[in-house]
């Protein structure tokens, strides 16, 4: 059978497929010479060390530049018309032909800007920035990058890109300018104008001088920029600096710094050519020798950098502020005192960091501050340094860091820290490996480096900070190295009829680091027999019980009132913070214990320092007590037999004795003041229904004796139908009405009161004023529910004491009173005079105002026409 040849078909040609290159063409195939040589034509310089990937990513971007600015010249004909015109913004089109299966057309979206996000806060933010760098896309900045490690934001040092060593055309500077001029106006819409005019000006100046316009640009953006920064000036970018015109016009050679190509510095002092000049074979600062020190100790490298001493130059350390770099270290006490609240078999863990200052660097800019010179070459420390006065402060911020994140991310709850060396104490019956498990895991995600030797737990017997704790035996002792070494040192002593001032120091310090676990019996005390140790003993069962977990909070919460607790925890607050001062640390699971003699020094401190008075010191101390009382411990203002501290009393009465008594003139608003502002209210100040709120309010907190916060809330969100005056809170009967205060001053537990507010034969009647208030409001809001607050404003909220003072002072200013000399208090100290004026028996004024004591005397101010009649009647018995 013949077969039939088929026809061959021709090949299809795909709608994106590239016609075939010639490989002499493709710059891929080049060899890394040849690329060198490409990149030279375009005056630019590249390292001969860079790879060939890095090298040909560099001409492939730069080609594309150079094709791109010849077409742009070729559409610009005139350099002299060249203008930032408004049509270049940002545009989007509003109704853009979009598939809603596919999305939009990238067509009809024209004039975007592709610039990192870190480029254009630094524009946004007024700082110097190389202007080529905009028309490289999303270039990052080269001084610094961000990163986001476990949603922690961290800025990371970056290399100088040799892209920017170059000095742009006209062309390309109106492009990279224009992209400056959106991102910038973009954020300040007034600038607009103003970089335009400094547009235009360049221009001007490159018609007339050329490339030298470059130089007076750098120039000005980096003064620009330094005024900023520096002195808080914003410059006017519209307006030609004369100084710097006339050095560019002058034609002298501008200095550019060939490392970093910024024009405020030159080589010399470029922070890189510290870098540079430093020799690159690595020292091994840590270790002189492979034999250690007496010890057997490696031998660490530190400079005397508080040298020369007794002389007119100052040293390193001289000019850094001491206050500042002062700290306070952690104390083995402070891991003893953990051990003894949680008893026997606590278990602990150890954290040590390697090399721990290589991890700090120090700033370019103060190499040259920490450096020696050994055989005719300088070397200079790139991190901190041993003997520098502020290297233990801010390694210390950065171990605090980590106790943080520990301590309020994963709830490692009892962590120590003395620099580099790092402890937690957990339970006997907690989970230790936990512990072990979340702090390995931080510093791994840190890049903070373990010293896998010291890295140990979790434990019952570990040494830290060269003391031995053992938790088994609740001892703290010295280890045996240690003892021995002790020993020999003391025998050598012994041996000599005399020795040096150094060798008497060397003993001293052997004896005072001894001295630290010497304790009775040589033990760590057992728990002590208090309440403390009773919450720490629960069992597991009620340890682990989340709902009577939650009432037991919820019913701390409520042992004393939101105003007071308030106070408390900003007393406690103020102590805290003087214990942290005086170098008593302090972590929020376990108080410090303290004595007597402290808080005589915080009630000095509140009286010096802060210029309290004497009733606030009394608020803050009982804060204290309540925190205390809270955390499970005793009652620090009293002795373990239940008396008041006698010396703390003593400086308390000391204080009020100096500060005295001054009372602040607070006037009562009598009846007479009440039927003022009542008038005035009638012929309609702030509209109808304020008026009669306001009104209502004066004569009902009058006459029923209230203090300004039973019938107002301190601001909106504070509204509480369950305290708070409600609509079902008034109740009209035929000839009277009933109030019901559910909470208040003297009734705490809220046993609830009713007030009677009886109709009388005056046109100011309480009765009255409330049954028209609630008629006007039900006409303006309706009836609303009964849990709703019973005086509300206009937009229908609570009314807040703010709002109720305002309106009142603005009345008393109307009828011609000072305002500054009332308050809301003045309602019921004006009734309680009233009622004294008209003769009301002593017990009746009680009842009314709700007084359990002879307080209310305090209340009823006696007029100097009073005083004259009493007076006058002494001379007509």
């Amino acid at each position: 059978m013949a077969t039939r040849k088929s026809k061959r078909q021709p090949k299809r040609k795909m709608p994106y497929e590239r016609p075939p290159v010639d490989s002499s063409e493709d710059p891929s195939t080049w060899s890394k010479t040849k690329l060198i040589q490409e990149l030279k034509g375009m005056d630019i310089e590249v390292p001969v060390d860079l790879s060939k990937p890095i090298i040909l990513q560099l001409f492939n971007s730069n080609i594309k530049r150079k094709e791109a600015t010849v077409i742009e010249a070729e559409v610009i004909p005139d350099i002299g018309t060249l203008q930032s015109p408004p049509e270049q913004r940002p545009f989007i089109n509003p109704e853009p032909e979009a598939d809603t299966n596919k999305g939009a057309r990238s067509d009809d979206f024209t004039g975007i800007d592709i610039v990192s996000s870190s480029l254009q806060r630094q524009i946004i933010d007024g700082k110097d920035v190389n202007i080529a760098a905009l028309l490289i896309p999303n270039y990052e900045c080269p001084q610094s990058h961000t990163v986001i490690a476990d949603s922690i934001e961290v800025n990371l040092p970056g290399k100088p890109d040799i892209r920017l060593n170059r000095t742009l055309t006209i062309q390309e500077f109106i492009k990279a300018f224009g992209k400056y001029k959106r991102i910038m106006s973009k954020a300040y819409p007034e600038r607009r104008v103003e970089l335009d005019a400094y547009e235009e000006d360049i221009i001007d100046i490159s018609n007339f001088y050329g490339s030298k316009y470059y130089d007076y640009h750098k120039m000005f953006s980096a003064k620009a920029s330094t005024l900023l920064r520096e002195h808080h000036v914003k410059v006017d970018w519209s307006k030609r600096d004369r100084d710097l015109f006339t050095l560019v016009a002058a034609g002298i050679q501008i200095s550019v710094c060939k490392l970093c190509h910024m024009c405020d510095h030159t080589t010399e002092f470029c922070p890189l050519q510290l870098r540079n000049t430093v020799n690159h074979q690595e020292i091994n600062s840590s270790r002189n020798d492979d034999r250690g020190d007496k010890y057997g100790r490696p031998k660490y490298f530190q400079d005397d950098l508080s040298a020369p001493h007794n002389d007119t130059n100052v040293s390193i350390n001289d000019l850094i502020d001491k206050d500042l770099c002062s700290m306070t270290y952690v104390k083995i006490d402070d891991a003893i005192r953990l051990i003894t609240n949680y008893g026997k078999g606590t278990k602990l863990c150890k954290f040590d960091i390697q090399n721990a200052f290589k991890i700090c660097p120090v700033l370019p800019n103060q190499w040259p501050l920490f450096c020696f010179k050994w055989e005719s070459l300088y070397y200079f420390y790139v991190r901190l340094s041993f003997g520098c006065r502020s290297s233990p402060k801010i390694f210390d911020n950065i171990s605090t860091a980590i106790c943080f994140i520990a301590e309020h991310n994963y709830k490692v709850k009892h962590i120590l820290h003395l620099l580099d060396d790092f402890l937690t104490v957990d339970p006997p019956e907690f989970d230790a490996e936990r512990t072990m498990a979340l702090m390995t895991m931080i510093f791994n995600r840190l890049n903070v480096p373990l010293a896998a030797n010291k890295t140990m737990g979790p434990l019952t017997c570990i040494e830290y900070l060269g003391i031995v704790l053992d938790t088994d035996k609740l001892e703290a002792r010295l280890p045996a190295n240690k003892v021995e070494r002790i020993c020999k040192f003391i025998i050598s002593i012994i041996q000599k009829s005399t020795c040096t001032k150094r060798e008497l120091l060397q003993l001293l310090g052997h004896l005072n680091f001894a001295s630290r676990v010497i304790v009775p019996d040589g033990k760590i005390p057992p728990p002590r027999s208090t309440c403390r140790e009773a919450a720490t003993q629960l069992p597991e069962c009620l340890r682990s019980n989340v709902v009577l977990n939650e009432t037991v909070k919820q019913l701390w919460t409520h042992a004393v009132a939101n105003t007071t607790r308030s106070l408390y925890n900003i007393g406690f607050s103020h102590f805290v913070r003087f214990l942290l001062l005086n170098g008593i640390t302090y972590n929020s699971h376990d108080l410090p214990l303290i004595s007597e003699d402290v808080l005589i020094y915080f009630i000095a401190h509140c009286f010096k320092v802060l210029k309290l008075k004497h009733t606030t010191i009394k608020i803050y101390l009982c804060g204290i007590r309540h925190a205390y009382l809270k955390s499970g411990y005793h009652n620090p203002l009293e002795t373990p037999h239940g008396e008041f501290l006698p010396r703390l009393t003593l400086i308390l009465k000391s204080v009020k004795r100096i500060q005295g008594s001054q009372t602040r003139t607070r006037l009562p608003i009598t009846f007479p003041i009440l039927q003022e502002i009542c008038l005035r209210m009638r012929k309609g100040v702030f509209g109808k229904y304020i008026d009669c709120l306001i009104e209502t309010t004066c004569i009902v907190a009058f006459f029923a004796f209230l203090r300004c916060g039973e019938f107002t809330v301190m601001n909106v969100d504070k509204f509480d139908p369950l305290t708070s005056l409600c609509i079902s809170d008034i109740i009209l009967k035929t000839d009277y009405a009933i109030l019901r205060l559910k909470e208040s001053k003297t009734d705490p537990f809220r046993k609830g009161i009713d007030i009677k507010l009886f109709k009388i034969d005056n046109s100011i009647c309480p009765f009255l004023a409330l049954k028209r208030y609630l008629s006007i409001r039900h006409s303006e809001f309706g009836i609303g529910f009964p849990s709703d607050p019973l005086f509300i404003t206009g937009n229908r909220e609570a009314l807040t004491r703010q709002f109720f003072l305002v309106k009142l002072k603005n009345i008393l200013e109307l009828c011609g009173y000072d305002p500054n000399l009332y308050n809301g208090h003045s309602f019921r100290s004006g009734a309680a005079t009233s009622a004294g004026k008209a003769r009301v028996e002593d017990h009746m004024i009680k009842v009314l105002g709700r007084w359990k004591s002879d307080s209310y005397c305090r209340y009823i101010k006696i007029s100097p026409t009073s005083i004259k009649y009493a007076q006058q009647s002494l001379t007509e018995s």
